[in-house]
């Protein structure tokens, strides 16, 4: 007797640890990324009240929103005709947002790999890996390029993870209201940024980036004649579709995570509350 008693006690304890543990690691991505998603939303309040160049990525990247890549400091004789352009300035708090996404995008890279050699990784993590190290290229091909701002769009659209973290914590202290509500945040957060946004904002915008560059590339910009304009097109294009990959690659991640939403939602609406939980943490 004493002995299954001892059993149970060392079963309830290592439960407790688990999770403890499990707190723990939501509540460290929680205000991670909810400390990030509150800094990108305000630099991009901030970038946004600068100009109108998001009203005019909606519109599909017009001709003026990558007329900032060309001030006029970048059709002086001489100037390079490609991006970045010398005289393109970066506030300091663009430059500083970049600084915290890049620090917290790295730091993700080793927590996964940290989780994977304690034999805990999920089910995505290969997907998982692949989407941080996709979008620090991004980053630094952005910050390269002088797409600051379109990076930031970006970057901040794809750190709502918080919501989710909320809604694990409330569930493993079985506060199921709060883990529906918050789920529920997470899960239209995802449409409204990744889904909505993202493609109106960013992949139109990118789409149309040739179409408006050519306005510009053209015999007669400082360093484009009628020689040099067939490598500067071809150079062109190569920064394009570099760039439209690499988005394209978070597009469709972002469409198998949402596969894994509609998954929680349909075990949930089968199974009730007991339906609710991580299905990358299934065998």
């Amino acid at each position: 007797l004493e002995e299954r008693e001892a059993a149970a006690t060392e079963e309830a304890r290592a439960a407790w640890e688990g999770v403890v543990e499990k707190h723990a690691a939501c509540g460290y991505g929680f205000w991670a990324y909810g400390a990030v998603l509150a800094c990108g939303l305000l630099c991009l309040l901030a970038e946004w009240r600068d100009g109108d160049w998001v009203q005019q990525a909606m519109a599909g990247g017009s001709h003026e929103f990558w007329a900032h890549l060309f001030p006029e400091d970048c059709r002086a004789p001489g100037s390079n005709p490609l991006p970045p352009c010398p005289g393109l300035t970066c506030s300091l708090r663009l430059r500083a947002m970049y600084a915290l996404l890049a620090g917290f995008f790295a730091s993700e890279v080793f927590v996964l790999l940290q989780e994977r050699a304690r034999g805990r990784a999920k089910s995505d993590f290969p997907v998982m890996l692949a989407h941080h190290g996709v979008t620090l290229a991004l980053l630094e091909a952005s910050r390269r390029l002088g797409l600051q701002r379109l990076g930031l769009v970006v970057a901040v659209f794809h750190t709502n993870d918080a919501f989710m973290e909320a809604a694990k914590m409330a569930r493993y202290s079985h506060r199921f209201l709060a883990a529906e509500s918050w789920f529920a945040a997470f899960a239209a957060s995802w449409v409204a940024l990744r889904v909505v946004a993202y493609p109106l904002m960013v992949l139109r915008a990118a789409a149309k980036c040739i179409d408006s560059a050519y306005l510009y590339l053209k015999p007669g910009f400082p360093g484009v004649d009628a020689v040099t304009l067939p490598e500067v097109e071809m150079q062109w294009k190569a920064m394009y579709y570099g760039i439209l990959t690499i988005i394209w690659t978070l597009y469709t991640m972002d469409v198998y995570w949402g596969y894994l939403i509609v998954r929680v939602v349909a075990r949930a609406l089968v199974r009730g509350r007991q339906g609710y939980g991580d299905v990358r943490e299934d065998d």
